[in-house]
């Protein structure tokens, strides 16, 4: 299933990346979880929330053994596009797997069409799901939580990029804030093509955008960052 943003390129290698970094027992969180790409890659205790509530609820109803539409034509994605039910497993189901790019409700996209590069959403939900298993889900903005002693992983909505509109305006500035805040008590792996100057790049691999154009998808830099007080000199 797409996802704006999503890490299906990178999320091995991120994971990785993570799993360098964690002490031992160190339960796993991810405030951000979105498509899932890293939280299904990682070990151990796991902890996933996310600000759309028609996601999480997707994903717990995934977990449970829904059995989600083989699929979705035009006409159900609009009624869907109009009603936008939180509570309903296949709102996020459609509005992300359904769309251009996984951008929420961002235009129907034909997955019967091979010009289109969709994919079986179903298949790739059913896949991923495989490998949830444990995970507890919850929904909640990441200013709520309130951890210690655990590796955070962030992936925000990124600075100056487009973003949905199920879960407001972005304040990355309060992100930021927030980070600096977590990283006393915690492990914080940040996502992002820039950081603040106190957060150092640890990680990067070129890639290429969701989004395609008439001449393909841009090329774009995927950054991980984490506070300079916690990165080895």
């Amino acid at each position: 299933m797409q996802y704006l943003g999503g890490k299906s390129r990178t999320y091995k290698e991120i994971c990785a990346f993570l799993e360098s970094v964690r002490q031992p027992n160190q339960p796993f969180v991810e405030p951000f979880c979105g498509g899932c790409w890293v939280t299904q890659g990682m070990s151990g205790p796991r902890y996933a929330s996310d600000a759309n509530q028609a996601l999480i609820t997707m994903w717990k109803a995934a977990c449970d053994g829904y059995d989600f539409s083989d699929h979705i034509d035009k006409q159900t994605y609009d009624t869907y596009k109009c009603t936008q039910d939180q509570t309903d497993p296949l709102t996020a189901f459609v509005g992300f797997g359904y769309s251009f790019g996984g951008k929420w409700f961002g235009g129907y996209a034909n997955p019967q069409d091979p010009k289109q590069h969709l994919g079986n959403p179903k298949k790739t939900l059913a896949k991923k799901t495989g490998n949830l298993n444990g995970v507890k889900f919850k929904h909640q903005s990441y200013k709520d939580i309130n951890v210690s002693g655990c590796l955070i992983y962030c992936d925000p909505p990124y600075a100056s990029t487009t973003s949905y509109s199920a879960v407001g305006l972005f304040d990355s500035e309060e992100f930021w804030q927030t980070m600096r805040e977590w990283v006393k008590m915690n492990t914080v792996v940040v996502s992002e093509y820039t950081a603040t100057n106190d957060f150092v790049c640890v990680w990067s691999k070129q890639t290429k955008t969701e989004i395609r154009t008439k001449d393909g998808r841009a090329d774009r830099v995927e950054r991980l960052f984490m506070h300079e007080s916690q990165v080895t000199k």
